[in-house]
């Protein structure tokens, strides 16, 4: 039996229908390898990657720590960091400075507590904490190791997120990120009150996911649970990724300062990068009313996927956005 595709392509081969291509899956057994094509043009298709980046800028979007350095390069706003290197990863010793959680504990202590915990090379929001002492720090930091051998320790960023996806140098789509916070109404029940509030979390699935979640855990609520009209509760998290407790609003304007702001990003990656997305930390709740030069800049993410967007109410503006995306794949094939 053929495996269905993961959500980022899965909506990506819906806009290639919607454009007249033929859609055929290469390994069955993973469903993450499809070909795509359209009379005489064929592109491939490996989960969210595509082929519109160059292969050196997409590793690079891909490791964060080099991210934000060659961005601090270029003078943009980044959060302080510094690395924790899993032991025993190089037999070398060649990264002294780096090795353990003792970076860490330094840098936390040096800068403040809380500290934010993030893998270096991880996505879908993944094993980001934001911890309060040692103890913490050091679980958080094991935790990432579980995963990947490299992890981040970041100074908090506050604000609020604004993502902006680039296509060729022109706006492909922007939103904002907020979190979910619940309001009782004496009646009705957390489940109920999370389908209000964002229609993806009425899939069960999806809800059972959110249980999984440090934020949800730490709420203490029960999905059957009916809040009192005087109980609210506040789901924030240290990032706002859409994968977990979060929700999406499009922005259909966007300034233009903010728009020339980001496309100055991808420059600092080197030539390649056609079609990325840059999460932002900025001071206002409106885009009109914030520096783009106050802004801090958390993450670049080559070929990022509208797959949430497209399960929320601006599904048909997501999937355009990703018709845009499979055009210029199947012109660079072409070409």
């Amino acid at each position: 039996m053929s495996l269905p595709p993961p959500p980022p392509l899965a909506v990506r081969l819906e806009a290639a229908r919607r454009l007249g291509c033929e859609a055929t899956s290469l390994d069955p057994d993973s469903g993450f390898l499809w070909s795509i094509h359209r009379g005489h043009s064929e592109c491939l298709l490996l989960g969210g990657l595509s082929p519109l980046n160059t292969t050196l800028t997409a590793r690079l979007a891909q490791d964060k720590s080099h991210t934000l350095l060659l961005a601090r390069r270029a003078g943009f706003r980044t959060p302080e960091s510094v690395r924790c290197l899993r032991p025993g990863t190089f037999t070398d010793a060649r990264y002294p400075a780096l090795i353990g959680t003792e970076p860490g504990l330094r840098f936390a202590e040096t800068h403040g507590w809380p500290v934010v915990v993030k893998p270096n090379a991880g996505a879908r929001g993944r094993d980001i904490a934001l911890v309060h002492d040692a103890d913490a720090l050091t679980q958080a930091i094991e935790q990432i190791w579980q995963r990947d051998y490299l992890a981040l320790v970041q100074t908090p960023a506050p604000g609020v997120d604004l993502r902006i996806d680039i296509l060729d140098d022109k706006l492909l789509f922007a939103y904002r990120r907020r979190p979910v916070i619940l309001h009782g109404n004496g009646t009705s029940t957390v489940r109920e009150l999370l389908a209000s509030a964002d229609r993806r979390f009425a899939d069960h699935e999806r809800l059972m996911e959110l249980t999984d979640d440090p934020l949800w855990i730490a709420s203490g609520i029960a999905l059957d649970q009916v809040l009192s009209t005087d109980r609210e509760v506040d789901l924030s998290g240290v990032i706002l990724n859409l994968n977990r407790l979060c929700i999406g609003e499009r922005l259909l304007e966007v300034p233009a300062r903010w728009i020339e702001h980001t496309k100055r990003v991808a420059t600092v990656l080197g030539p390649g990068l056609r079609h990325y997305g840059i999460d932002w930390r900025i001071d206002s709740d409106d885009p009109e009313h914030a520096d783009p030069e106050r802004a801090v800049l958390l993450e670049i993410n080559a070929s990022p996927s509208l797959a949430h967007m497209a399960t929320t109410e601006h599904r048909e503006d997501a999937i355009a956005a990703e018709m845009r995306v499979v055009e210029a794949l199947l012109d660079a094939q072409r070409g």
